[in-house]
């Protein structure tokens, strides 16, 4: 079984800044698509008892990126 507790959508933006905040231009989100495992994080409920927390970074066909979290229940080779 595999756990994705949440997914979400982002699309990059290089245009626009707002106050106290602002966009890196020369962003490359190519160098970012891929697996990213965690390597440490606050205790939160839904994280309990996971372990191999990964999120996996993609193109979908709109453009926008797509994020798929993701975990292994109680042992890295444990169910999914």
């Amino acid at each position: 079984m595999s756990l994705c507790y949440h997914c979400v959508h982002v699309k990059q933006d290089t245009t626009t800044t707002t106050t106290n905040k602002s966009v890196v231009k020369d962003f490359n989100m190519n160098k970012y698509l891929e697996s990213w495992y965690e390597i440490a994080r606050f205790d939160h409920l839904f994280e309990r008892n996971l372990l191999g927390v990964r999120a996996t970074y993609s193109y979908q066909e709109d453009g926008m990126i797509k994020v798929v979290n993701s975990a292994n229940k109680e042992t890295l080779d444990g169910e999914r």
